[in-house]
């Protein structure tokens, strides 16, 4: 059973506006999962994910701060505010975006089902996790 420290894994920080930092922790490309992509979304306050939509369902867990999701459906934006304890779950295709409102970092622990694909901010992010990975199991080895 692997345990691992999702806060010590190397993030990828994707620059302003949507300034973030993106830490995988499981996914098919790491070779530790192979039926999701699993990551820590780490905002600011006052920045967010952008509006952006996914081919795979979306999971999120607010383990911190405060924020506002966001979800575009038939043209309409609903906006409902989260805070910790919170779930938030997004379908293929609808567009959504998370506001951090609050003063503290915005901790979303998310689960894409599907697997993301390699492609991105995400690419990006499982590159700097591939080198966690490589010098966490090369200095245990």
């Amino acid at each position: 059973m692997p345990v691992i420290n999702a806060r010590e894994i190397t993030g990828y920080s994707v620059p302003k506006p949507v300034e973030r930092e993106l830490k995988v922790v499981l996914a098919p490309q790491l070779g530790n999962y192979d039926k999701a992509t699993v990551l820590l979304s780490l905002i600011p306050p006052g920045s967010s994910t952008g509006l952006h939509q996914h081919g795979s369902d979306e999971i999120m867990y607010v383990v911190s701060g405060e924020g506002e999701a966001i979800e575009i459906i038939d043209g309409k934006e609903i906006v409902t505010k989260v805070k910790p304890g919170y779930v938030i779950k997004t379908t293929p295709g609808i567009q959504h975006e998370i506001k951090n409102t609050g003063s503290i970092t915005l901790e979303l622990f998310c689960v894409f089902i599907p697997p993301l694909p390699m492609s991105g901010a995400v690419a990006e992010a499982i590159n700097k996790a591939k080198e966690y990975y490589f010098t966490k199991t090369k200095n245990n080895g």
